[in-house]
């Protein structure tokens, strides 16, 4: 089974980086989504599986702690594994 996970952070960089280690982590990853802010990841979720979002805080737009309480608001995504990742 591979998982597909949802990188949301404002840094390209950051982004790039954290898909480049899951990739060479030999873990089973399906596709590996990127947002730039809290509300492109909301929307992603809402039209893809996600397996396990991996965030940042301090984002434009919506941050991501806004992001992960409108996550949680809704019982689809209640054991969704979010890992904030932030400087």
């Amino acid at each position: 089974m591979s998982l597909n996970i949802l990188l949301v952070d404002d840094s390209a960089t950051m982004r790039a980086m954290i898909a480049r280690t899951l990739q060479i982590s030999r873990l089973p990853i399906g596709q590996i989504y990127q947002a730039s802010n809290g509300q492109e990841g909301l929307d992603i979720l809402e039209r893809e599986w996600i397996d396990i979002v991996i965030a940042d805080i301090n984002m434009p737009v919506m941050n991501g702690l806004e992001m992960i309480e409108r996550v949680r608001e809704k019982p689809e995504y209640a054991d969704l594994p979010i890992v904030v990742v932030s400087t």
